[in-house]
């Protein structure tokens, strides 16, 4: 904090960017490029959530949730990918065929299932965010997010 009282930007973002590489060398290659990325969100949390003067120790906590949630994010994508299309041992003809056949049915998802959907899986926003934004629990947004998912297996299922 400033002489003011105000946020100190600078301070804090110099902070971020020595501490950030030492937090982040622990979870090796898979974050090595969204250190940036990474820095930025902790910068946008401290500012949403009014923390004027972060210790040292509450920005490391903070820099290893956001890549935590990252790596997450990460897996979520990878894991729709195989909860919706089996691509093992696929010809890449047929592998198309399936992502076209996954794309038309998304796009027949009504939009609020739509965002949600892909607000989870490839902006990795966290199911107790999404339940907040909506204004609901978290269990009834874990529910909405496999009935969803649901959905479009039985579709899947239906076109072959």
């Amino acid at each position: 904090m400033d002489d003011a009282g105000r946020f100190d930007w600078a301070a804090a973002l110099m902070t971020l960017r020595r501490i950030a590489p030492m937090v982040l060398r622990s979870f090796g290659r898979w974050i090595k490029h969204d250190e940036e990325d990474i820095i930025q969100e902790v910068l946008l949390q401290l500012h949403r959530n009014e923390i004027a003067d972060p210790s040292p120790r509450l920005l490391r906590v903070m820099v290893k949730n956001r890549a935590i949630d990252r790596l997450r994010a990460k897996r979520r994508v990878s894991q729709l990918e195989h909860d919706l299309v089996d691509a093992n041992g696929v010809g890449e003809l047929e592998r198309q065929e399936q992502w076209n056949a996954l794309s038309d049915a998304l796009h027949r998802l009504d939009q609020e299932e739509y965002v949600v959907l892909m607000k989870f899986y490839r902006g990795g926003v966290p199911i107790r965010e999404l339940a907040d934004e909506h204004g609901i629990g978290y269990s009834a947004m874990a529910t909405r997010l496999f009935r969803i998912k649901e959905k479009l297996r039985s579709e899947l299922g239906a076109q072959e």
